[in-house]
């Protein structure tokens, strides 16, 4: 996404990465608001914004997903785009967003030592998005029943990518069979 001075056509890009997993078999899949709206939740960001009177040019939110064992990024370093669902390409788009929670909260800049009171998302309160997948066969994450405990040999993972994508390859581990 690109951050505009709507005065002087000023921008700068930024780039956030996160994760999320299929829930149907018709494609949808479910991330946290925080992945497709990250200028909501990142007080240096909003930060910015704020002091330099930015917007967020909706024409360059670009969302990009890519299937379990893809290869993510190119041998020259660059992103792969190839085999990705892709909002530019309309085979990925938001279907929903969670309501805004939005609070005023005192924010310190490490870097600068600024200090501003900035209105962010609240932590932890309706961080959910649904995204739609499309041009794809998809297998939605099995979930085991709310009153089911795993079994003792069972494996889980946690995958995020807070500080961007650093792993060639998307790649999963799963003893549970294919749906994992």
């Amino acid at each position: 996404y690109t951050l505009r001075d709507p005065q002087s056509g000023a921008s700068e890009k930024f780039e956030q990465s996160g994760t999320g997993f299929v829930i149907s078999a018709d494609g949808k899949l479910l991330t946290a608001k925080r992945v497709v709206e990250p200028w909501k939740f990142d007080p240096q960001i909003a930060l910015l914004m704020t002091r330099n009177h930015l917007d967020v040019d909706a024409e360059t939110v670009r969302l990009i997903a890519w299937p379990a064992d893809a290869t993510l990024v190119a041998a020259d370093g660059s992103l792969e785009t190839q085999s990705v669902f892709d909002s530019e390409k309309q085979t990925l788009r938001v279907l929903a967003t969670a309501p805004d929670c939005m609070e005023e909260q005192d924010y310190q800049d490490p870097d600068s030592g600024e200090k501003a009171e900035l209105r962010l998302h609240a932590a932890g309160e309706n961080d959910v998005a649904v995204l739609q997948l499309s041009g794809g066969s998809f297998q939605p994450l099995t979930l085991l029943p709310a009153n089911e405990l795993l079994p003792a040999d069972g494996k889980t993972a946690l995958f995020s990518f807070p500080y961007g994508l650093s792993r060639p390859q998307a790649t999963r581990d799963c003893r549970r069979g294919p749906s994992c």
